[in-house]
């Protein structure tokens, strides 16, 4: 069964990486240039076709979901619940990639993904509004007061997104998704410094790392607790 998931995931992986730049019609400044055909996994696409170098970053993307996908199955199982973090991990996956590939964290998905969060949390789970409420409030703090200190660090996106994962995994589970999501961040600066990729000017999207905080704390702490999982 593992290797079915991971199958599936390579394909899925594509649908994410097709639906990142589908998506951007969606955006108020939409990039130039986005290419939006769906071809099918790479892996599928090198065995039919000749290999091309811009294949690589999208075949490590698909790898990237399906390595999720693995890990959260192996985690939980299969279930009704166990595919609703499945498709939560996707969320994480597809938000990461836009705003990695462009620089930009969508409205579209943040808004109404936050709303179905509160719903889920409240009338299916039957859990406490406070700690979801304290969890957005904490993370819009923190995402405004350091965007007020450093204007430029931080970005509106970055601001939704996180009070996206605060209606997630409410308080106090957002720390560890906050925390995980700035050591992550820390560990890459410094290596591109070390490595003469970055200065201390540069600035980084800010959502894959938060979304890697997510992804974490969905594998060893889920957000929604149903029975089965």
């Amino acid at each position: 069964m593992p290797l079915v998931v991971l199958i599936l995931g390579f394909f899925i992986g594509s649908v994410l990486d097709w639906l990142a730049d589908a998506s951007l019609v969606f955006a108020q400044e939409r990039p130039a240039e986005v290419k939006a055909n769906w071809r099918g996994p790479v892996l599928v696409r090198r065995a039919l076709t000749q290999p091309q170098s811009e294949d690589r970053p999208h075949l490590i993307f698909e790898a990237l979901t399906a390595t999720v996908l693995v890990l959260l199955y192996l985690r939980y199982g299969l279930s009704w619940a166990s595919l609703g973090l499945m498709a939560l991990g996707c969320l994480f996956l597809l938000i990461a990639v836009t705003d990695f590939r462009y620089r930009l964290v969508l409205n579209v998905i943040t808004y109404p993904a936050t709303l179905i969060a509160i719903l889920i949390h409240i009338f299916v789970l039957g859990d406490s509004p406070v700690s979801i409420a304290l969890g957005m409030l904490l993370a819009f703090g923190m995402f405004f007061l350091t965007a007020l200190i450093k204007p430029g660090a931080l970005g509106g996106g970055d601001t939704k997104l996180a009070v996206f994962l605060g209606a997630c995994f409410g308080f106090p589970q957002i720390l560890w998704v906050l925390i995980a999501g700035a050591i992550a961040s820390a560990v890459i600066i410094i290596w591109l410094l070390v490595v003469k990729q970055a200065t201390f000017e540069t600035t980084l999207p800010y959502a894959p790392f938060l979304c890697f905080g997510a992804v974490v704390l969905l594998i060893l702490n889920p957000a929604f607790t149903l029975g089965g999982v």
